[in-house]
């Protein structure tokens, strides 16, 4: 039980690093993985498209990070590989 508190004590006052953490890697892994044309990059697309898609949110935070070149993400993508939700 003590470590169970205490995890839940270190997420909590560690919660701002690691989202920060989170929205890093997942930035990083659109810019290298989505769109790509090997296995693991369309598994990883499949993926993102699909969480996309469920919980009708397009790019990490919004959109606008698709569209203003935060994530720069392949052409192709604005060539109707994005979810249509996301259009």
């Amino acid at each position: 039980m003590g470590l169970e508190i205490a995890g839940c004590v270190y997420v909590y006052l560690n919660r701002y690093d690691i989202l920060n953490d989170i929205e890093r890697d997942l930035k990083n892994s659109l810019r290298k993985y989505y769109g790509a044309e090997d296995s693991k990059s369309e598994a990883f697309t499949d993926a993102m498209d699909y969480v996309q898609t469920e919980f009708t949110c397009c790019g990490i935070q919004v959109l606008k990070q698709y569209q203003s070149g935060i994530i720069k993400i392949p052409s192709m993508v604005y060539c109707g590989k994005l979810p249509t939700r996301c259009h």
